[in-house]
């Protein structure tokens, strides 16, 4: 998201495919590492694979944050090229509004994750995810200040 929105206000060029090409890695990275925790539970999950069955509706967020996720990569890929008016308009206030979402969504899935990691595994403590999960959010957060302030500038 923080390179998202570097990425609408550098001009063009080689400042704007750099920041283009670091968005789309990031988003791969995460569609990556959530599918494989999806599959991950999916094949040998102890409780079975019913999304819906699990506390704090971590399960079924989950695979809604999956669906939305690959739904912006399929966006993504089939993009209509800038200068595309009203549909390119439309495409990109939903890839946005999408993009936030699932951001948000993932977050909420982290956070709940954690807990029920620490509820089912002894000796896990769910304060400790929760400070990593803020400390990468965080660290997102300053970087995409710092290409803000930087690169954008």
């Amino acid at each position: 998201v923080a390179l998202a929105g570097a990425l609408r206000r550098a001009g063009d060029g080689a400042t704007k495919a750099g920041l283009f090409w670091s968005h789309v890695a990031a988003q791969i990275t995460g569609v990556t590492l959530g599918t494989a925790a999806l599959v991950v539970v999916g094949v040998g999950g102890s409780r079975g694979w019913d999304p819906g069955s699990t506390p704090l509706h971590h399960g079924s967020v989950g695979v809604a944050v999956m669906v939305v996720a690959w739904v912006q990569v399929m966006g993504g890929v089939a993009r209509p090229h800038a200068g595309g008016g009203r549909l390119r308009l439309a495409w990109e206030w939903a890839h946005l509004i999408m993009g936030v979402g699932c951001v948000v969504a993932a977050l909420w899935c982290i956070v709940t994750g954690s807990s029920l990691l620490a509820l089912y595994v002894p000796g896990v403590r769910a304060e400790v995810w929760w400070g990593v999960a803020a400390g990468v959010v965080g660290g997102v957060v300053l970087a995409g200040g710092v290409v803000k302030r930087t690169v954008v500038a």
